[in-house]
């Protein structure tokens, strides 16, 4: 099937398309409105796939969570996970809520509008700090993907 080395660049690049499309779409006035709502669907698609390719991470932290096997930088990832999850919920929710060029009228019955803007504008400032920390606790993880350059160095010698 595939190598766990193609496995690791292909959720790498998921997490790089998904964080970029994120903090592009941080600013609606910069993409326009009808790609904000449009490209908000596309992340939501891109978190579901990052969330079942990393299923068995979640499954064995969850498992895990209230034993002595699970180390405390594990439980700190999960727990950031879980902010996560509820900051891309009211991310959807209210952006599904106060949307203009989609018509979610037949979900809500109505446009919601009121509260829902602030909500949104909230859950996705602080979604957006999450993911800045969460990216930095698998830096490590982010950086081995790639490899260092005195080892493209070292491949370039021998090849010569």
């Amino acid at each position: 099937m595939f190598s766990k080395a193609s496995i690791s660049i292909g959720k790498l690049v998921l997490d790089i398309i998904m964080t970029v499309s994120f903090l592009l779409l941080m600013e609606p006035r910069a993409t326009g409105l009808p790609l904000h709502e449009w490209g908000g669907l596309g992340v939501v698609a891109f978190y579901l796939i990052h969330n079942f390719v990393n299923w068995p991470w979640i499954k064995f932290v969850s498992a895990n969570l209230f034993t002595a096997d699970l180390n405390a930088a594990n439980r700190l990832k999960y727990g950031l996970d879980i902010l996560l999850l509820i900051g891309f919920v009211l991310i959807i929710v209210s952006g599904m809520a106060i949307a203009k060029t989609i018509d979610f009228s037949w979900l809500f019955g109505t446009s919601w509008g009121g509260p829902w803007r602030g909500i949104h504008l909230l859950a996705s400032l602080v979604t957006l700090i999450a993911v800045g920390i969460h990216v930095g606790l698998q830096w490590d993880w982010i950086v081995a993907r790639f490899p260092s350059r005195s080892q493209s160095l070292k491949k370039e010698a021998n090849h010569a």
